[in-house]
């Protein structure tokens, strides 16, 4: 034994070796009541062996007398065990197995200990390889059959990555980035994608003490067109290349207590003061914002047990023991409980697998709810291969399957269409076409997609011949120009402008319609506050598109007040009075509900559900899945509807429609989508195809190129021209024909009002125009759009209406399930893979340091990023960047590297 070591008293069976047992916290720490006590339990070498987990009841870990007892080499939580093996030499992680038995293993180097391959349970394979010589790392990444996409990057004589290139497996480049660094190591020079000699850089520069003081783009200078940062204390200026400024101040811990807005009313002085109070746990207490405020109480776990905000009042919240939500109680008193499994996971709706042989332990399989249920099949990965949806006692079956980099490749619709999605030899998609079609044979209903090293799409063909071209501007990669044509009728052709102020924040201020001689008419310029809102807006006009101009007036809350006509007739307008308090419109016929739901929107009574989701409104009902999907219509009812829909979706997506309960092998309408965008539907027989600006479909044809409709909108989304072309209206909303309102899956976009008639379920950021719950996508209808009711985003912008997050490797856009976390809201799985699968992607937010991000991996031009997160957010975010970079926040909670929704 060990020299002096008392072995009689306290040999190795002397058990007490200083471990805490039990842990106990109190709701209440001043009255020490309410108090949770957690055990664990330990070996002889102080490894835990079991213990109380939050998520699982009581978890336990085991240990090998063949790794000497260093590693745990299972992990079971509640009926979930995951098993893990090591190299005996390294220690290294040899393999892991899931709860379904399947096996990932592990490969390094003999010398060095860095991973060379990762072997799926697929049988697929990710490789890793190096030249010390040349400084440089490799990546290759899987596609389909021999096609493989690598990622090399060179690092400098420090190891830092100077170089990234994007080949595919026969060393053909398709994207390089390159960076530089300054003196002091940093970061300060990142070129444009390139597939040559880098010619555009964005540049940041730096103070004394290492604070960025401009950030420079490929078409800005030091002093003009820049992003321009002043300190004072703990206080930033930031001055966008437009010139528009905002001030906040942090305390000396780094949290964000001020922000100091222009006022559009005073000379756009910084002088509108959002004030933020925390608590000693660093949680957000108080958001005070002119004569409102949010306030958030918390119990002495840190839980939040009730939150109160001008637009819904109060929501308080319980919680069990494991501090899961066990009820809330929203402002009109609706109570909503909860239950969980040992797994933490809602049991009144959800039941989950436990048959390894069938991939689905520990997974949803199915859904019951009030629309009727769902049954989930998985594969190997636990992808999600068939969902089959039943609703008044008929089955809707969908499948799904995947490529080697998790692309999704085709889906199977209940009535038996075949869609394929076939993509290059680095995973870009190429061609979305039938049942046995390639990138360049078969039926394609679209073809030949073209990239350039950024990743956006150039162009495509439509099945119909018609062709798509989109340009972009050099140095800062924004969408310049569109075109539709069929030689040699030009059916829609647009150009960008983005200047504004001597330089260029990204807001559109004009496009010009080159489409024909009255179509140039329809050339549009937009001016905007110091807020970024949209102020106003003028067409040209012509005898065929009379001219019209619109100007827009906002509280500091972000609330529209007024729509006022400034040329043109028959142009709509209005005005409301809002309650600062509140941000209600006040007045009859207007209403809401104590939780601030719009029960009268000046057209249409409306009644909400405990979810505060629209169930009727002007006559018709309206039926909501488990995933919190619209999943069918009646007129006016549906125990005995006169008329109905029955929606089956993939991902957030309507993908088929039935009328009055038609079989599922003959439904009313199928439709296709690009990604996020619709391309075409199927009716009676007929093909439809959708041709979008940078928002909405303009122009639709048939399957001979011809053109049959063409529409357009005002900002807000009220209808222009061809208001009954297509019931897809603004930003590809259904348009209800009995209200006349928006459907934005999470709510209702009221056109009329340019509002949301129910709050955002997300609660608002470190942006004060963001706390609105009403506002439409912080007040910019031109640049900015909200698939999914929840969080706004950049539109298509530079991506040709093609979302790149359909076609990453590692992310599925089919279904989910259980209960994932947006913004730190709490949504079911499969609405939020939907949420994913509709434009979305997962990025760093705002008051988190992307410099000390890690790029985990890239697909194409497209990148996977980590991001610590401020001492106020999550522990870490992730981001994916690419085509048209399409933003939204999800926190780690949802995402997690390697996996899709499906697997959370």
């Amino acid at each position: 034994g060990a020299s002096q070591h008392d072995e009689v008293n306290y040999g190795c069976l002397f058990t007490p070796r200083g471990n805490p047992t039990s842990f106990t916290t109190y709701t209440d720490p001043v009255t020490l009541s309410g108090g949770v006590t957690k055990t664990r339990k330990y070996d002889w070498f102080s490894n835990i062996v079991s213990g109380d987990a939050d998520c699982c009841g009581q978890g336990t870990l085991s240990y090998s007398s063949a790794t000497q007892y260093a590693y745990a080499t299972s992990v079971t939580n509640g009926t979930l065990t995951t098993s893990f093996a090591y190299n005996t030499y390294t220690g290294l992680m040899a393999s892991t197995t899931d709860p379904n038995n399947k096996t990932t293993s592990y490969t390094y180097d003999v010398q060095t200990k860095r991973p060379l391959s990762v072997q799926r349970p697929d049988g697929s394979q990710i490789q890793y390889s190096y030249n010390d010589t040349q400084r440089t790392a490799t990546v290759q990444t899987p596609i389909q059959g021999t096609n493989v996409a690598k990622q090399t990057t060179l690092y400098d004589s420090l190891g830092r990555p100077i170089k990234v290139t994007v080949t595919d497996g026969a060393g053909a480049s398709y994207s390089i980035v390159e960076t530089q660094y300054d003196p002091l190591g940093r970061a300060y020079k990142i070129s444009n994608p390139h597939n040559s000699t880098a010619q555009y850089w964005t540049e940041t520069r730096f103070d004394a003490l290492g604070r960025p003081t401009v950030a420079i783009p490929p078409s800005g200078t030091a002093t003009s067109n820049s992003t321009r940062y002043s300190y004072s204390g703990l206080t930033v200026t930031v001055t966008d290349p437009a010139g528009k400024q905002r001030k906040t101040e942090n305390d000396a811990l780094g949290r964000l207590i001020n922000v100091f807005e222009p006022d559009v009313n005073n000379g756009n002085a910084l002088t509108q003061l959002t004030s933020y109070a925390y608590s000693v746990l660093d949680q957000i207490l108080t958001i005070t914002q002119g004569v409102q405020t949010r306030t958030f109480n918390y119990d002495g776990m840190g839980r939040l047990t009730s939150a109160i905000t001008p637009e819904g009042g109060t929501t308080s919240y319980q919680y069990n023991t494991s501090s899961h939500v066990s009820q809330r109680t929203d402002a009109r008193g609706v109570i909503t409980s909860y239950s969980y499994d040992t797994m933490a996971t809602p049991g009144v709706t959800y039941t989950y697998g436990t048959d390894a042989t069938q991939n689905n332990k520990g997974r949803m399989v199915t859904v019951t709810d009030g629309a009727g249920s769902e049954t989930y099949s998985y594969d190997l990965l636990g992808r999600v291969t068939q969902v089959s949806k039943v609703m008044n006692g008929t089955t809707y079956a969908t499948t799904y399957s995947y490529n080697l980099a998790g692309e999704l490749t085709s889906i199977t619709y209940p009535s038996g269409r075949v869609v394929l999605q076939n993509y290059d030899a680095i995973g870009r998609l190429c061609a979305i076409g039938t049942s046995g079609a390639t990138c360049t044979t078969g039926t394609n209903h679209a073809s030949g997609f073209a990239y350039n090293p950024a990743g956006e799409v150039a162009g495509f063909n439509y099945g119909n011949g018609i062709a798509a071209a989109f340009s972009y501007s050099a140095d800062r990669l924004q969408l310049t120009s569109l075109a539709y044509t069929k030689s040699p009728t030009t059916l829609l052709s647009l150009t960008y402008d983005y200047s504004q102020g001597g330089g260029n924040n990204g807001q559109i201020t004009s496009i010009t319609d080159n489409t024909g001689t009255q179509e140039a008419g329809r050339s549009v310029t937009y001016a905007f506050d110091a807020l970024g809102r949209l102020s106003t807006a003028l067409t040209t006009g012509s005898s065929s598109y009379s001219q019209w101009g619109l100007s827009w007036t906002y509280d500091r809350y972000g609330n529209r007040t007024a729509q006022t006509v400034t040329a043109g007739a028959g142009v709509p307008s209005n005005s409301v009075t809002i309650d600062p308090a509140t941000n209600r419109i006040t007045g009859a016929p207007y209403s809401y509900d104590l939780n601030g739901n719009m029960t009268n929107d000046g057209a249409n009574s409306v009644t909400y559900d405990a979810e505060n989701r629209a169930v009727t409104a002007a006559g018709t009902t309206y039926v909501y899945d488990g995933n919190g999907l619209r999943v069918r219509k009646c007129a006016p009812n549906c125990t005995s509807p006169t008329s109905s829909t029955v929606y089956i979706f993939a991902g957030s997506k309507v993908i088929a429609e039935y009328d009055n309960s038609a079989a599922p092998a003959s439904p009313t309408r199928e439709y296709i989508y690009s990604g996020a965008r619709l391309l075409a539907k199927m009716e009676a027989g007929a093909t439809t195809y959708f041709h979008a600006d940078h928002l909405s479909a303009r122009v639709l044809t048939d399957a001979n190129g011809s053109i049959t409709g063409q529409l357009a909108h005002y900002p807000y989304g009220e209808s222009w021209y061809g208001a009954s072309v297509t019931k897809w209206q603004f930003t590809t909303y259904e348009r209800d024909s009995e209200s006349g309102n928006d459907f934005a899956m999470a709510r209702f976009h009221v056109n009329r009002l340019g509002r949301f008639s129910a709050l955002d379920l997300a609660p608002g950021s470190a942006d004060p125009q963001s706390l609105n719950r009403y506002a439409y996508v912080t007040n910019d209808p031109t640049n900015r759009a909200d698939p999914s009711g929840l969080v706004s985003r950049l539109s298509m912008s530079t991506d040709g209406n093609f979302d790149p997050i359909s076609y990453a490797a590692g992310f599925s856009s089919g279904y989910g399930g259980g209960q994932c976390i947006a913004d730190g809201y709490a949504i079911g799985c499969g609405f939020l893979a939907g949420f994913l699968a509709s434009g979305a992607a997962v990025v760093c937010p705002y008051g988190c340091t992307t410099s000390t991000n890690t790029i985990l991996g890239y697909v194409g031009a497209a990148r996977l990023q980590y991001f610590w997160a401020s001492t106020n957010g999550p522990g870490a975010y992730y981001s994916y960047s690419g085509p048209g970079a399409l933003y939204y926040s999800v926190n780690q909670a949802a995402i997690q590297v390697g996996k899709t929704i499906d697997d959370i």
